[in-house]
């Protein structure tokens, strides 16, 4: 047992022993009996300490999908970017057998994204040219049309 005030002390590992040899000792008298020979080896030395075993490999196209997917919730009318990066993640992944699970979600997302947009996109058009042609008839003021308020400019 240490003493409370002693520092820590490294123990070096035991030296290591040469292995002894297959063959059984010849007998130093004739007729004397010998025993079996178990052939023993030399103690492996102890590991180093901390982590042995190295981080698993990133596929090569996750970082593509995860851009994809994030790309195609942001852009809204530009998420054909993200189809587009979360497809060639999709083909990197799978030339190499890796997972492809958020590549297709990236696929999935960005277009369903993609056509989201489209569709507010043409509502908002649709509008926009309804609300013109109504200020072209009715001319510059404001109107009341189905008890709407509609205010034209010149």
């Amino acid at each position: 047992m240490s003493q409370p005030n002693e520092p820590y002390r490294f123990q070096q590992p035991p030296t290591p022993q040469p292995p002894v040899s297959a063959q059984a000792p010849q007998p130093t008298q004739p007729g004397a009996l010998t025993q079996p020979v178990n052939p023993t080896y030399a103690p492996s030395y102890p590991q180093a300490y901390g982590n042995q075993y190295s981080a698993p490999a990133t596929p090569p196209g996750q970082g593509l999908s995860i851009a994809g997917l994030i790309l195609g919730i942001v852009l809204g009318p530009a998420a054909f970017i993200g189809i587009i990066l979360s497809a060639i993640g999709y083909r990197k992944n799978k030339a190499v057998g890796a997972p492809t699970g958020l590549s297709v979600a990236g696929i999935v997302v960005s277009s369903l994204f993609f056509v989201f947009s489209l569709l507010v996109i043409i509502a908002l058009t649709v509008m926009a040219s309804d609300l013109m042609s109504t200020c072209m008839s009715l001319g510059p003021g404001t109107h009341y049309v189905d008890g709407m308020m509609i205010t034209c400019g010149s």
